[in-house]
């Protein structure tokens, strides 16, 4: 580490928010990352590139360290060759630093800095070895730190040939654990400029492909390649930014070029969106041609809106670039943008979400070029922000059965009376009516939750989230009931009569028919449609019969009950006197059945299966059944007197 003199712009706080300066005197400085520590601190990480003559030129690691209010605590400069930029950094354990980057004398490797609390050197680290190798990223790990970068190949002075991704992963003392090389056959190059771990385990990385698309590729937790995707556009592409978001999702971010003519070009953001699996669930461009406008991006994070918030530099159609920051919905539609530093060809080339806001680090050139940083709040602006508003009543969770409506009431206010607007994240089919309720009604069967969110954002960007969730439970059932059943009748010897009945079921479920009779000549005249037309004929011995219809949706039944006499038939084996009787009913272990006289007693299931027959009864008879609960039939043969029994086991 070396000290030299030190230039420090003392940061301009506004409440909340600050932005400041940052470097050594005599020499161009810029940051490429920052991190938020863990002591409220911020760190940016970069390099310092000093010219001591015509030929004398010396490129180091740059790191600075500044408090939640923007003041410096300390800045440091790492110097292990001629050449070293530092690319990005992460807080250890201890409290310390892990920076990585690249060094160059004839050829070029990557470079692992670690450090303590204070910025001083513990260890250095070379990685590569070959002709031409850079670490332009990592991922702390629970067990160690993944860096990703570019191996490439010289053939002759300066004469680069091809490259490759590259991934490798170290321990905490920076001890390779195991490396991969991602590429293409031939003299393509190929570079990982942006690195995150999945919540499995496994990585994905995004770059470009021969310097003229994009590229992503997927691996496991062991490096071993799953997918990969080509972004092959018409214009030169550069994905250089990569998130996983809060939902398991793989956002890339990036700039491309488009040409105005030969001369001339402009930059766009382009936004890709992927599943873990590498799904492709849409995109977006960003400021894209033909508003005159260039934009590049060189960060992303998620928003407090459940959107997306990036930053990087803008033309914003004037001479020299500025740096801005913008927030874009979770579709990637733009919502606000803020620039800063304009008019001084400045930018900003990371930005990382806190608590109450943003931070972002670039470099800023007001005659000369030093660390640039800005914390915003929120809403992306320096101002205290007033109270935001806030939700007055947000449902917890609920519950309804599949196939019911779920009716969510919620109420939001603002401190200041500002107006409100509301969006909300949630199941396809989910409306929102007015400002104060959603109506869902799930229809999926097998998925049994859902998982809702409510944003309620005043005029000045503030948002408030009600966050709930939905539980499903199975669909409740209700019974079948008959819209149409025969009413009782009289049938002579040598006619006949046709009947019909229908039963409606209100989920729509398919209903199963059952005629019990007797043992009656029953036709069904139309056996494909079982609640149209069936023939009875009287004939000779027929007895007075109550016919019992059962209409079942596999749960519940309704029964359908209609008696048809016979005055010519033959009833000697009726006892007219007859009453069957049943106590208790509904019964849990055992029921008794008395009969007024001598009757053979059976009793049927819910289906017209026989259960069990007694035989001839001459009083009474106890039943204990031994299957399951339902509703069953008892019967006296011969006879049309029957009751129905409940077994609650």
């Amino acid at each position: 580490m070396k000290l030299r003199e030190i230039l420090l712009l003392i940061p301009f706080i506004v409440f909340a928010g600050w932005q400041g300066t940052f470097g050594f005197s005599g020499s161009s400085d810029q940051a490429y990352d920052v991190y938020p520590c863990s002591d409220g601190c911020f760190i940016a990480l970069g390099q310092s590139d000093s010219v001591w003559g015509m030929y004398e030129r010396e490129i180091d690691f740059l790191a600075v360290k500044v408090s939640a209010t923007g003041e410096e605590e300390w800045l440091c400069e790492y110097s292990h060759s001629w050449d070293d930029r530092g690319m990005d950094i992460v807080e250890t354990d201890d409290g310390g630093f892990l920076m990585v980057g690249s060094t160059s004398e004839t050829v070029s490797n990557g470079l692992v800095i670690r450090t303590n609390s204070l910025g001083d050197t513990l260890w250095v680290r070379t990685y590569g070895g070959g002709d031409h190798d850079q670490i332009n990223c990592i991922a702390k790990l629970d067990d160690g730190y993944a860096l990703a970068g570019f191996k490439g190949k010289y053939m002759g002075y300066m004469s680069l040939v091809g490259g490759d991704f590259w991934l490798l992963k170290i321990d905490d003392d920076g001890e390779t654990i195991w490396e991969h090389i991602y590429g293409v056959s031939g003299e393509s190059t190929e570079e990982a400029l942006a690195l995150t771990q999945l919540p499995d385990g496994g990585f994905a990385m995004s770059g470009r492909y021969d310097y003229s698309d994009g590229w992503i590729i997927r691996t496991d937790s062991t490096g071993d390649s799953l997918w990969s995707r080509i972004i092959d556009t018409d214009n030169s592409i550069e994905l250089n930014e990569l998130i996983t978001t809060s939902d398991s999702q793989i956002v890339v971010a990036g700039s491309y070029v488009y040409r105005l003519d030969f001369m001339s070009y402009l930059y766009s953001g382009i936004f890709l969106e992927f599943s873990p699996s590498g799904d492709s669930l849409g995109g977006a461009t960003y400021l894209a041609e033909g508003d005159g406008t260039s934009c590049y991006i060189t960060g992303i994070c998620e928003s407090d809106t459940g959107g997306f918030v990036v930053s990087g530099n803008t033309s914003l159609g004037a001479s020299g670039n500025a740096p801005y920051i913008a927030r874009l919905s979770s579709g990637f539609a733009p919502e606000w943008m803020h620039t800063y530093a304009s008019g001084t060809a400045s930018s900003f080339s990371d930005i990382e979400r806190i608590s109450d806001g943003y931070i972002m680090t670039g470099y800023a050139n007001t005659g000369s070029m030093d660390v640039y940083m800005v914390r915003t709040n929120l809403n992306g602006t320096l101002e205290e922000l007033s109270d935001p508003p806030y939700f007055t009543i947000c449902p917890e969770l609920s519950t309804v059965h599949l196939g019911d409506t779920m009716i969510a009431l919620f109420r939001a206010e603002d401190p200041e009376d500002r107006e409100l607007s509301y969006s909300f994240g949630a199941p396809c089919g989910c409306a929102m009516y007015g400002d104060s309720m959603l109506v869902f009604v799930p229809t999926t069967p097998g998925i049994t939750s859902y998982s809702f969110s409510i944003w309620a954002c005043n005029t000045s960007g503030q948002c408030d989230t009600c966050d709930f969730e939905l539980r499903v439970l199975p669909r409740l059932n209700t019974a079948p009931y008959f819209t149409d059943c025969p009413a009782d009748t009289s049938l002579e010897l040598g006619t006949s009569m046709t009947f019909s009945f229908h039963a409606e079921d209100d989920e729509g479920d398919s209903l199963e028919y059952n005629i019990y009779g007797n043992g009656m000549p029953v036709t069904a005249l139309n056996p494909a449609q079982p609640d149209t037309e069936y023939l009875l004929e009287a004939g000779c011995g027929m007895v007075d019969t109550e016919f019992w219809v059962i209409a079942s949706d596999g749960l519940l039944s309704d029964t359908c009950i209609f008696r048809v006499n016979f005055p010519d038939g033959i009833d000697e084996n009726k006892p007219v006197d007859l009453e069957l009787k049943v106590v208790p009913n509904p019964f849990n272990s055992a029921v008794e059945i008395f009969v007024p006289k001598t009757s053979q007693v059976v009793i049927f299931d819910i289906e017209g299966r026989k259960v069990i027959d007694f035989g001839e009864v001459t009083t009474s008879v106890i039943w204990k059944p031994e299957g399951n609960s339902g509703i069953y039939f008892v019967r006296a043969l011969g006879t049309a007197e029957s009751q129905r029994l409940m077994y609650i086991k």
